[in-house]
């Protein structure tokens, strides 16, 4: 069975002292070694605080998300907006927004009916435009399912693009390569309204944990331009927003309620303990 060994220097070390303790230790004899062994799941680096984290409900889980019956206190959530053309989606200023875009859908429509002319060659990324248009895989496959793309004032909304940088987005299919679910957290101006989502890192490999709170739809790289955002909300609708879900589970509201002996506890009360505690000092630290 492997052995492993791990030593850690402290975080703010730049390049420079790492090399120095290299140096004056000489050799990995004399490194004072931590012995690591797994635990359940088979993580190697573990703190004294991971098994009690592990008792704690789930914010949200793949599993959940597909209808497994599985605690959780968001039954659905969302990754944020990733255009793959943000130079043609966003600005500041609608009227220039709408302008680009039409132009964009022109571009597209034309490159659409040349490669129909032509018999609609299979060597698709030999045969398109890269000059006028930046063509994604996304984007290729709506090609070759011969869509059309079509413009609609109704489509431009507004986003957080950055933390508290808001600008307009067109956020439709075609012109946005993954556009979450949006549509269904906030389909309507009523539901941007009433209606809040939680925006978190996903992983938080290259940047600080961060989280915010928006009403606006937000971009997938919302507080760090490497690691994406998972979106929890307060409600999802239905496509006109007439119709009104709850996100927070019935399981998670009676958890809650039991454990605080408290009947009034609401879901609207979870989400902001959530969005509270996401921020707490100390369990950030832990």
């Amino acid at each position: 069975m492997a052995k492993i060994l791990y030593h850690a220097v402290p975080v703010p070390w730049r390049k420079e002292q790492k090399y120095a303790f290299l140096e004056k230790n000489g050799s990995p004899a004399r490194v004072k070694w931590q012995q690591l062994s797994p635990d359940d799941k088979g993580n190697w680096i573990t703190s004294d605080t991971d098994e009690e984290f592990d008792s704690f409900l789930p914010v949200g889980s793949k599993e959940a998300k597909a209808g497994t019956p599985l605690p959780t206190i968001f039954r659905t959530y969302s990754l944020g907006v990733s255009t793959n053309r943000d130079a043609v989606v966003y600005d500041f200023d609608a009227a220039r927004l709408a302008k680009r875009v039409e132009q964009f859908a022109e571009n597209y429509n034309a490159e659409l009916h040349r490669w129909q002319k032509k018999g609609k060659p299979k060597d698709v990324d030999g045969f398109v435009n890269y000059h006028r248009i930046k063509w994604s895989e996304t984007l290729k496959r709506h090609l070759r399912e011969e869509a059309e793309a079509t413009f609609s004032a109704k489509r431009i909304r507004q986003s957080l693009y950055r933390p508290f940088t808001s600008q307009h987005i067109f956020y439709a299919p075609l012109f946005v390569d993954r556009m979450g679910m949006f549509d269904e957290f906030l389909p309507t101006k009523k539901a941007g309204a009433e209606n809040r989502v939680i925006c978190l890192s996903d992983v938080g490999l290259r940047s600080p944990f961060s989280c915010l709170v928006t009403n606006l739809v937000p971009d997938l790289h919302l507080c760090a331009s490497a690691d994406g955002f998972q979106n929890f909300p307060l409600y999802t609708y239905s496509t006109d927003g007439k119709e009104r879900r709850d996100t927070i589970t019935s399981k998670a509201l009676t958890l809650f309620q039991i454990f605080y002996d408290d009947d009034g506890i609401t879901r609207e009360d979870i989400f902001h303990y959530v969005y509270a505690l996401l921020h707490h000092p100390a369990y950030r630290t832990r």
